[in-house]
């Protein structure tokens, strides 16, 4: 055997006996390293796709790198890591951008709910929603208004406040709905700690002095992906073409529903409700929410209908129009739906009241075409910072052509179709998009990766709807679950004057919000990133401000307790 062997199998045996001598904290610094990699994979994407980096810094002090620094010395000194571990971690250097855009979701089936939820106001905790299937009067003697003192052994104002210190810091109030929420939904794919078996009840029945106890059990899902490690062909790039494969229309309508302006997870916390849960006004999307009626009705729109609406005359005998916008994320459909009630209101009401509390946010040519039918003078659209790559200018690029040839309205809808989720297709519309690529095309050129300001899919105006324009005084509801799109129509309607708000201030979610998949080993089923943030007219990001309404309210425990009235009489 020549030395050169030699000393080669004698390394080899060496190598390997430390590696059996020392199996599981070599193990553990592998798993790391590769939880480390994957932590820098994420953040060179929030490096090039993250729009607020600059505001984030200036807002709250955030840094990406040094958020990047401290999640990996985090990962350094984690004991015995594994991947739910690293879940958690994984999610706090998400929620630390203070952005309700910003999110992680889990390969996990682990779940537990109760069949309740409840709502906060002046310091105490009461019932606005029990599932009366699974919990009969008979069984369950306790009403919407009765107050739930704690959760087991644990106060529920500290349960509460656990769940928020979760949620990111950014809007306090909002953090404080989400987490009121979560009290009786837990999941592990949003990194939560899912409890299980008994749980004891405390609860206060409305005009009593005497706490009960009731005794529970969460309806628990056990985790069936096993540590999830797990590695997954992305979802959103499957049906994914190659943009010289598709028609111009199918390219725009994939974009925009790509710039999504929902907040992500809101629609889940709905989808994932028992079916028995269809009356519950406090989830986030729900077609009517617990404003009670506020006069006698005159006219109502029939319950198959997309919108909840009515007509009513008050107090002064004025005839007023009710309206619930439960989310943006709808289409040519529902916008036709809407225009039959303002046609009708316009002809019928002195004023109009429109609901749109806790509201997900959506498409955002939908929400235009909502605006479009509220005003009978074009509304400025607030101005977007995006980030870009050179797919973007690439597709610019390729699609501009088409774009550039029409020349009339019928040819911009053969090109497009009648609508663009509801909001008209016409010339200006194709020449706003012609603009709107040229802008993204100057803007790599001339060095940026984040653009100047400019209008989202070059849309500088709002032009009032041909079908209907809604001309009467408006008083819009907002509170502090709504988010995106939810942000962006009162924002839009404040700034062009068009609206008194009534509520509490929205979310502060300003942006679109694009998802991303990779694979990996992690369970990480995907994770969202903010491509753009928008500017006000005065200027002032929508994001982490939101929009404060004209007229304040915020609930009370007379309202959680005695049916709303309060809030009801203020909106009358």
């Amino acid at each position: 055997m020549s030395i050169r062997i030699l000393i080669a199998v004698l390394v080899s045996l060496t190598f390997s006996g430390a590696l059996i001598a020392s199996e599981t904290p070599m193990s553990d610094f592998r798993l790391k390293q590769k939880m480390a990699d994957d932590i820098d994979f994420v953040r060179g994407i929030y490096d090039v796709r993250y729009a607020p980096k600059e505001w984030k810094q200036s807002f709250s002090g955030w840094n990406l790198e040094t958020a990047t620094h401290t999640t990996l010395a985090e990962i350094e000194a984690m004991t015995e890591p594994s991947v739910r571990k690293y879940q958690r971690v994984f999610n706090q250097f998400i929620v630390a951008m203070k952005d309700y855009h910003v999110r992680a979701r889990f390969y996990s089936t682990e779940t537990a709910t109760l069949p309740f939820q409840v709502k906060g106001a002046e310091g105490k905790y009461f019932f606005v929603w029990i599932d009366r299937e699974k919990l009969p009067s008979p069984s369950f003697p306790f009403n919407l208004g009765d107050e739930v003192v704690a959760l087991g052994d644990r106060p529920l104002g500290e349960v509460v406040a656990e769940l928020k210190a979760d949620m990111g810091g950014n809007t306090s109030e909002t953090d404080q709905s989400l987490a009121e929420i979560f009290v009786t939904r837990r999941a592990a794919s949003r990194a939560m700690t899912v409890p299980r078996g008994p749980v004891t009840l405390t609860v206060k029945p409305r005009g009593s002095d005497k706490d009960y106890l009731h005794e529970m059990i969460w309806d628990y899902t056990p985790e069936l992906i096993s540590g999830g490690g797990i590695e997954n062909t992305p979802v959103g790039l499957r049906a994914v073409q190659k943009s010289g494969e598709m028609s111009p229309k199918a390219w725009l309508d994939g974009k925009i529903a790509a710039r999504s302006m929902a907040v992500p997870g809101m629609a889940e916390i709905l989808a994932e409700s028992p079916q028995s849960a269809s009356e519950n006004r406090f989830v986030p999307g729900t077609k009517r929410t617990f404003l009670p009626n506020l006069g006698l009705k005159l006219w109502e729109s029939d319950p198959a209908k997309s919108f909840h609406a009515y007509l009513f005359r008050n107090e002064q005998g004025k005839l007023v129009g009710y309206v619930r916008i439960p989310s943006y994320g709808a289409g040519e459909n529902e916008a036709r739906e809407f225009a039959s009630v303002m046609t009708y209101f316009q002809a019928t009401t002195d004023s109009l009241v429109i609901d749109q509390f806790h509201n997900p946010g959506g498409s955002v040519f939908y929400l235009y075409s909502l605006v479009s039918m509220l005003t009978d003078q074009a509304f400025m659209a607030p101005k977007h910072r995006m980030t870009i790559t050179q797919e973007d200018v690439a597709e610019a690029v390729m699609y501009q052509p088409a774009f550039e040839k029409v020349k009339t309205d019928a040819e911009a809808r053969a090109l497009l179709g009648e609508t663009l989720g509801g909001y008209p297709v016409s010339y200006e519309v194709a020449r706003f998009l012609v603009e709107f690529f040229r802008f993204e095309i100057a803007e790599w050129n001339a060095g940026r990766t984040t653009t100047k300001p400019y209008f989202l899919w070059g849309v500088q105006r709002i032009n009032p709807s041909p079908v209907v324009q809604y001309t009467k005084p408006v008083l819009l509801l907002t509170d502090e679950l709504d988010f995106s799109g939810g942000d962006f129509f009162p924002a839009i309607l404040q700034d062009n004057k068009r609206v008194t708000i009534l509520g509490a201030r929205t979310a502060g979610a300003g942006g679109y919000v694009l998802s991303q998949q990779y694979p990996n080993q992690f369970g990480v089923q995907l994770f969202t990133v903010t491509g753009s943030y928008a500017e006000r007219l005065d200027l002032n990001p929508i994001e982490n401000l939101g929009v404060k309404p004209d007229l304040p309210y915020q609930l009370t425990a007379a309202d959680l307790q005695g049916g709303f009235q309060g809030l009801a009489q203020a909106v009358r």
